[in-house]
Parts: structure tokens; C-alpha cells; sequence
């Protein structure tokens, strides 16, 4: 009877072993398929710039986050200090098998491309804010014209007609600063102040607010009491020439109306909408990278108090209620495409102050 009882035991450890052992090999995870099989989870990697020192990339990465915790998928980010890491990373990740790479920044541009022409089939690729301008890449760049349009039209409401002089400091000179920012922020003040008259001044970096700011002082001797930053790194510069000489200002992509009392305002580029743009596309299935632009209409362009409220600081009080609301109701226009904001090409025909 007692060896009967050893035997009996020891089949049932033989049996119990064998049917712990049943998923050994590659790890797998997710929803139970049909037949009580798991499938494996969908991996998806994003690759940026170190967080923590701007909204635009913390917004985009917690959007890419969530969004992803959303689906149930396996995410990883890279965040990247050196120029070189962007590269290594995307292409790390499009070898271990990661479904879908996505990159935030032009920074990322150089390792997105070099992951989708050496591993193009390993992977959906997407790039947010820049064009890498390949075929299996998903362009996604945004139509900043419609918040530069409100951005003017609130410089114009705001100074009231006290001047019919305003102005910016733009990072570069050119043709997407022309129809993304400088022609709209124009036809904004135009729709308000027939009268006015504009004066551009450029960084020639993305990173220099001591010339930002020597510009913008420049600007404020024209008379101008609202002078827009659409320098980058050089808004800075405006913003502190602003809380000096007691003109009005706004920042470019992120709110920064936290920074002095004379940044009233901010255009915004919503980097966490345009990051669940990407991710929900990509979880629809039949992935089609074909490049794609997000404006006011997909809640990724606007600006601080007119399509998003200010969670940094309280609303200026020379934005009135009347002057929200005329904006608020332009904004609405913007979506429904009643407002033409297509810039023509010749750039240099508009009232110059020094003209």
C-alpha cells in the first residue's frame, strides 16, 4: 500500500510539472484570444527629448503614455540627451520588435528616418512635429495658422487703438514662418484694425533670448504695445523685455503665462492630443502612413483662454470677459473653415511701419 501511495504521488507531480511548463519560451501577455490562448500584447516606443524642462514634450509623452495604457499595449519612451541617442534608440526599437515607433521633435526626425530606411518593414513609423518625407513614415505637422490668426486678433483687441503699430520676433525668416505664423497673425490684427502696420524682426537661432530680447526692445521704440515671441528658445528674451518696457506679448507651442504679467496669452500646439491622434489611428489597424495635419478643428492648435484656460496663472485683466468671447466665437469659425488663412506667396507686400 505504500509504495502504492509513492507511485500515485509521483504521477501527479509528473503531471503537474507538465502543465506549468506550457508557456515557456518568448513572454506573452494581453487579452485572452479565442480558445483560451493569450495573445501578445502590441509594443509600441516613443522616441524624444528629455523631459521636464518643456510642456510641449512632458504633454506629448504623457499623452503617448495614456494613450497606450488605454489599449493595454507595452510602451517604452527614450528619452534623449545627445543627438546620437535619437538614432540609437529608434533603431534599437525597430529591433526588438516594437510595432509602431513614434518620434516627437525635429530632434527626433534623423532617428526615425534612419530606423525606417534600414529596418523598413520591422515597424509603423510616425513622426510628430516634422517631415522626414519617406513613404512609411507618418508625417504628423500641424496647421499653426489658426492660432497665430487669434493671437493677432487679441493684439489688436487689447490695444484698443491706443497704437496701430505691432510686431514679432520670429527665430528664422521664411516660408513656413510666413503661412504659420507671420501672414495670419497679421490677417488676425487686420480683422480688428484696418489701420495697422507690422514690423518682423529675426534671431536667425532657435536659442537666443539675449538677441530676442535686444530686438524686442528694438520694436517697443516703434511704438508697438503688443509685440508677439515666435523665437523658440528667444521668447524668453521678449518676455523679459516686456515685463521692463510695458508691452504685452505671447508665447509660441506651451503656456508660459506663468513666466511675467505681460505674457497674456500663448499659442498652443497640443502635443498629448496630436500624440492619442497617432495612437488611436494606429489601433484602428490598416495602418496607412500617409502624412497628415492637425489644426484648431483636431484640438491641437489654439491658444491659452480662447480653446484651453490657463492652469499656470490667472487670466490677465485686460482680457475681458467681451474680448474672450469674441474670440471664443472666432475660434469656432476657424473650425468650420469660414476664415481663409492661405498665405500668398509674395511675402514682402504688407503695411511696414517702416514703410
Amino acid at each position: 500500500m505504500k509504495k502504492l501511495l509513492t507511485c500515485l504521488l509521483a504521477v501527479l507531480m509528473v503531471l503537474s510539472m507538465a502543465a506549468c511548463s506550457g508557456n515557456s519560451g518568448k513572454e506573452e501577455s494581453g487579452t485572452p484570444a479565442e480558445g483560451g490562448e493569450t495573445e501578445e500584447k502590441i509594443r509600441v516606443a516613443l522616441v524624444t527629448n528629455v523631459a521636464g524642462n518643456s510642456a510641449f514634450i512632458d504633454d506629448g509623452i504623457a499623452g503617448f503614455k495614456e494613450t497606450a495604457e488605454k489599449y493595454g499595449w507595452e510602451y517604452s519612451v527614450a528619452e534623449c540627451a545627445a543627438d546620437q541617442d535619437y538614432e540609437d534608440n529608434a533603431r534599437a526599437f525597430a529591433q526588438e520588435d516594437y510595432d509602431l515607433i513614434v518620434g516627437l521633435s525635429w530632434q527626433a526626425n534623423v532617428g526615425i528616418a534612419a530606423a525606417a530606411t534600414e529596418f523598413p518593414d520591422a515597424a509603423a513609423y510616425a513622426l510628430v512635429d516634422d517631415s522626414t518625407g519617406l513613404d512609411n513614415v507618418m508625417d504628423v505637422t500641424f496647421t499653426e495658422a489658426s492660432g497665430a490668426y487669434l493671437i493677432g486678433r487679441m493684439a489688436a483687441l487689447v490695444t484698443n487703438g491706443e497704437t496701430h503699430n505691432y510686431a514679432a520676433v520670429h527665430a528664422m525668416e521664411g516660408t513656413s514662418g510666413w503661412v504659420g505664423w507671420r501672414y495670419p497673425f497679421m490677417q488676425g490684427v487686420l480683422s480688428v484694425d484696418p489701420e495697422a502696420k507690422f514690423e518682423f524682426r529675426y534671431v536667425g537661432s532657435y536659442s537666443d533670448p539675449v538677441k530676442a530680447k535686444e530686438l524686442a526692445t528694438q520694436l517697443a521704440a516703434l511704438d508697438c504695445k503688443f509685440i508677439n515671441a515666435a523665437c523658440a528658445g528667444g521668447d524668453y528674451g521678449v518676455f523679459d523685455a516686456a515685463a521692463e518696457l510695458g508691452f504685452y506679448t505671447s508665447g509660441q507651442d506651451e503656456d508660459l503665462t506663468d513666466y511675467n504679467d505681460n505674457v497674456i496669452s500663448c499659442q498652443l500646439k497640443d502635443t498629448y492630443n496630436a500624440m492619442a491622434y497617432v495612437l488611436d489611428r494606429f489601433a484602428e489597424g490598416n495602418w496607412n502612413p500617409a502624412d497628415i495635419n492637425l489644426g484648431i478643428k483636431e484640438d491641437t492648435i489654439g491658444a491659452v483662454w480662447v480653446t484651453k484656460d490657463s492652469k499656470l496663472a490667472p487670466r490677465s485683466e485686460i482680457l475681458t470677459d467681451e474680448i474672450i468671447a469674441d474670440l471664443k466665437a472666432v475660434a469656432e469659425d476657424l473650425k468650420a473653415g469660414k476664415i481663409d488663412l492661405t498665405a500668398p506667396e509674395d511675402q514682402t507686400n504688407y503695411p511696414k511701419i517702416s514703410g
